[in-house]
């Protein structure tokens, strides 16, 4: 029985199926059981859970796939591979790509973001796809044919995390090869990982700094089809034979919703959507600057306390309080960090 009184399962449809859409299924399924009936829309046939992608390259992880059919399963959800191409919020109706409709007494938006590379000409790490090209830079430099590279986080929506990782086990694999190169960092980042707090920001600076990484602080560059950087604070552009790139990420723009000016998804403490009724969003599609799958799955369980208690789960709903969390990999075993969001605060100080 819902909270109005209706003994009829709500229906609820969650488009995407990556941490955020998962969580908030198996959040769900746990909080709210038969009172729910759970579809999950989403083009491919697997989730693939991609932090882990970052160490492919050195061969230290791999990224690890699940079959969303059998996850599916576990947790009595449908599943609909397709994408979800727009929203009506009036008539509570999700249009899939294909043409058909759903209808929905709760939409949950979990769709991700688009990644792009900040520069045509600068190959920007995404995961397992370019994991390979990676993977020849390093052996390009444990040939010593390579003398210089620079890894750079773009000013923008990123996530800046895999640039420190690979920046340290690059350094980690030229060191074991006996490789004399350069290897800097550029950051808009007042310290590396500030996000996450002084503490561990300084365990991350001291980790780059032990491995001979310089890091560049504080600084937005610009990279030449040369690849040369144009560093503002300098009086000629910085020239190294290789640049590698964060992606630069945008929301994911879904048609019939609001969306900010990078098409993220504008949530409040709950996910729901500002707005719109019965819509919520979790995950890098929102617009919470932070884009961690550790966020993303925090965001989920908030949505789904929210939803359970709807349909008349005994759930109290409580907004998200986020705790940063990440594994941060060496290539000489992991690190683990943590750091309560800024963000968070402050937005909750305004509820």
């Amino acid at each position: 029985m819902d909270a109005s009184g209706s003994s009829t399962p709500l229906r609820v449809v969650v488009a995407g199926g990556g941490v955020a859409g998962l969580e908030t299924v198996i959040a769900l399924r746990a909080l709210a059981g038969p009172r729910v009936e759970i579809t999950l829309v989403t083009p491919g046939p697997d989730f693939v859970y991609r932090p882990l992608s970052v160490g492919e390259p050195f061969g230290v992880a791999l990224a690890v796939t699940y079959p969303l059919e059998r996850i599916a399963e576990d947790f009595q959800v449908e599943l609909i591979q397709e994408e979800l191409a727009s929203v009506d919020p009036e008539a509570r109706s999700a249009r899939l790509a294909g043409g058909s409709e759903l209808g929905y007494d709760a939409l949950v938006c979990a769709l991700g973001a688009r990644s792009y590379p900040p520069w045509d000409h600068v190959p920007a790490f995404r995961g397992s796809a370019d994991a390979e090209r990676m993977a020849e830079l390093v052996a390009e430099i444990e040939r010593g044919d390579v003398a210089s590279v620079a890894f750079v986080v773009p000013r923008g929506v990123t996530w800046p995390l895999p640039v420190y990782e690979l920046a340290l086990m690059t350094a980690r694999r030229a060191r074991q090869a006996g490789a004399d190169v350069e290897i800097a960092v550029f950051t808009p980042e007042a310290d590396p990982l500030a996000v996450f707090g002084r503490e561990a920001s300084s365990a991350v600076a001291n980790a780059l700094e032990d491995a001979g990484v310089q890091v560049a602080r504080g600084v937005t560059v610009d990279v030449t089809a040369d690849n040369d950087l144009v560093v503002p604070s300098e009086d000629s552009p910085l020239r190294f034979e290789r640049v590698v790139s964060a992606p630069l990420l945008a929301g994911p723009d879904v048609q019939g919703l609001p969306s900010d000016s990078r098409g993220f998804l504008p949530v409040d403490g709950h996910g729901r959507v500002s707005g719109v009724e019965d819509v919520f969003a979790a995950g890098d599609g929102t617009d919470f600057s932070v884009k961690q799958g550790g966020v993303a799955a925090q965001q989920a369980v908030a949505v789904a306390e929210t939803i359970a208690h709807r349909s008349g789960a005994p759930v109290e709903p409580r907004p998200v309080k986020l705790v940063l969390r990440a594994q941060r990999l060496t290539g000489e075993g992991s690190r683990f960090l943590q750091a309560e969001s800024q963000e968070t605060r402050e937005r909750l100080s305004r509820a």
